[in-house]
């Protein structure tokens, strides 16, 4: 798909896959439009950087948990 900016036609953005990215498509938006407060631009910012921790934390967590089920336990010394 293509869209027209400014007589120019551009590959249109894909759709989002997260919440991180539908934030950062939502920025980008806001970011276009010169009617928009730069505070505002600022907090959504700062909430895509929020997703994007929860993002990884949830991957770290699911990782972790994959690794210790593959890993027996830790035998003591006695």
């Amino acid at each position: 798909d293509l869209i027209s900016r400014d007589d120019n036609l551009i590959p249109a953005p894909a759709a989002p896959q997260s919440d991180a990215d539908n934030i950062m498509h939502l920025i980008s938006r806001l970011a276009s439009d010169p009617s928009i407060d730069i505070d505002r631009v600022e907090r959504f910012m700062q909430m895509h950087a929020k997703a994007k921790a929860a993002e990884a934390e949830t991957a770290y967590n699911e990782a972790m948990s994959a690794a210790q089920a593959e890993m027996g336990p830790v035998a003591t010394d006695g």
